[in-house]
Order: C-alpha cells, then sequence, then structure tokens
C-alpha cells in the first residue's frame, strides 16, 4: 500500500534520483533522436472514440518503443490532430493490452438485451463491492506498468507515465495542470473519465460523458454544481455526470480502475473510511436541471 503524498513535483526532478535520470533529461531537454524514432512501427490502436468536443483513445506499443522520446512524440502527435478546439481529450499508452484495459476499468459494462438496450444491472452492496476490488488489487499486482496518459483540457496538456522507473509528470502545453480544478477552497483533481458515444439511431451530439473528481478538503454539493457547469461546457454533449469522492477509490463503479496509474500515490482506504465518507454523483440531461445525490457532503 502506498503512502499518500499531497504535494506534485515537476521538472526538474530529483537529479540524484539515477532510474529517473533518462525521462529527467528527455523530458527537460525536449530531446528526440530521430535515427531512433525512425524504427518505431505504427501503433496498434485498441480503441478511438471521437465525439464533438471529446476525444478518447488508447495504443499500444512494443516494450522495447516504450521510451520516453516515442511515448512523448506519439502523445504531441495525438495534440496536434485533437487541437484545443476539442474541449477533453486523452490518450492512453501501453505495452499490453492488459495493461491498458486495467488503466480504464476494473469490471465489466451492462449486459445488453436483444432489444438493444442495456439489462437492469444489479449491483452489489458497497461493503461487497470495496472487497471485490481490494481482492482485484492484490490479486493482479495493480497498478500495472509501464503505462503513460496525455489528458488535455482546451491549451493545457499533461503528461504521465508510470513505468519501472517511477512515476513522472510533464506538462506538455500551457501553463498549469489541466486536471486541478479550483472552486474557492475546494480543489478537484480530474482522475478519469468515459467516453459513450450515440448509437446508430442518435444525434452525434447526443453522447454521455462521465467524470471522475477527487475533492479535497471536503465536499460540497454547490461547489459540484458550478464544476458540473464548468465541464458542460467543455465536454457538451447530451448528457453529463460527476462523480466525487474524497479519495481516488470508486469500487462501485465499473468503468473505473481498481487502481488508477495516473496518480503519484493512491491509499487504499479501510473499509470503515469507505463507507463514512462522503461521495457525490450529479448529472445534467439537455438544459434540465442538474440533479445530484449522495452522502455526507455539505451544502
Amino acid at each position: 500500500m502506498v503512502r499518500e503524498l499531497r504535494t506534485v513535483r515537476y521538472c526538474p526532478i530529483d537529479a540524484g534520483n539515477f532510474l529517473l535520470m533518462r525521462w529527467f533529461i528527455l523530458f527537460c531537454a525536449g530531446f528526440m533522436p530521430a535515427t531512433s524514432l525512425a524504427q518505431f512501427s505504427a501503433p496498434t490502436v485498441l480503441s478511438d472514440k471521437q465525439v464533438a468536443m471529446v476525444v478518447d483513445r488508447a495504443v499500444i506499443i512494443t516494450p522495447e518503443e516504450f521510451v520516453p522520446e516515442r511515448v512523448e512524440r506519439l502523445c504531441r502527435e495525438f495534440l496536434n490532430t485533437f487541437a484545443q478546439n476539442r474541449g477533453l481529450r486523452r490518450l492512453i499508452i501501453g505495452t499490453s493490452e492488459d495493461t491498458v484495459r486495467s488503466a480504464l476499468f476494473h469490471g465489466s459494462p451492462p449486459a445488453v438485451e436483444d432489444t438493444g438496450k442495456a439489462k437492469p444491472r444489479v449491483f452489489d452492496d458497497r461493503q461487497s463491492a470495496f472487497d471485490r476490488m481490494v481482492e482485484a488489487i492484490r490479486n493482479q499486482n495493480l497498478p500495472r506498468g509501464p503505462v503513460a496518459r496525455v489528458l488535455a483540457i482546451g491549451d493545457a496538456a499533461m503528461l504521465t507515465v508510470r513505468d519501472a522507473h517511477g512515476y513522472t509528470e510533464k506538462l506538455l502545453a500551457g501553463t498549469s495542470d489541466p486536471t486541478l480544478v479550483r472552486d474557492g477552497k475546494i480543489s478537484y483533481r480530474l482522475l478519469h473519465f468515459v467516453l459513450t458515444p450515440p448509437g446508430p439511431a442518435l444525434r452525434p451530439d447526443d453522447y454521455f460523458t462521465s467524470i471522475y473528481f477527487e475533492a479535497k478538503p471536503e465536499l460540497s454539493v454547490s461547489s459540484v454544481g458550478r464544476l458540473m457547469l464548468r465541464f458542460k461546457q467543455i465536454a457538451r454533449g447530451g448528457q453529463l455526470r460527476v462523480d466525487v469522492r474524497p479519495d481516488t477509490f470508486f469500487a462501485e463503479s465499473w468503468d473505473y480502475p481498481a487502481v488508477l496509474p495516473f496518480v503519484r500515490d493512491s491509499v487504499v482506504p479501510s473499509k470503515l473510511q469507505y463507507l463514512v465518507r462522503g461521495n457525490l454523483t450529479c448529472v445534467a440531461v439537455g438544459n434540465r436541471p442538474i440533479a445530484c445525490s449522495g452522502d455526507n457532503f455539505q451544502p
């Protein structure tokens, strides 16, 4: 279990740590040897979802190709292809399908009936969901690596890499971390999002975006409402859902990873902490009023 660390450092990193020196030198100097890049093959696209204002892509490269210059070049090509006129963009790069999938979700989607509608999902109670996720973390040795993610909002983009050398973050564009949002005294970190494109019978703009946030130091429904309005302008689409907790542990959500690899330190709470800590879920459908529900939150 990893301890919690609230301070995130960007380049330059500790030069005394020899294992991180390669990422440090190439990230901070922007060095990309053309000779080695020419030998790389095209990545294998595992998933590619694109709608009006949101792009979500995951690719696989060989373990030999998972080097700083290759990863950063793929991320910059992605950002050049999908510029800031797209509100929310994400590219995940891994070396195996299992690694990428474990960075995206920990369960399976609801079954679909012959009519094309999703069957009603039978959820475990919160205690069973917690136990199941803790068991998955232990049995699957999560988080896995190497894996990288670039997440961009507007003109800002943050690259996060977890590999055998450790954990590294680099701002690829903009002047501030796009995953951090402040609302008064409350700070939010965008952890993960899920894009569901519209079906063939729906309008192109009738897509669904679900976003997960960590909130510090408290949960406030009025503050989360303002967060919703902000990201409703960023993601657009027909529906937006926001899930917020004071930690990074969403055991009851199958489409959230058991352990998110894109935070420096993720602490698994005790069962009591998980059950007692607050949670908020807010949903906006079209122009209807925002609807929120949850436990142990402030006004």
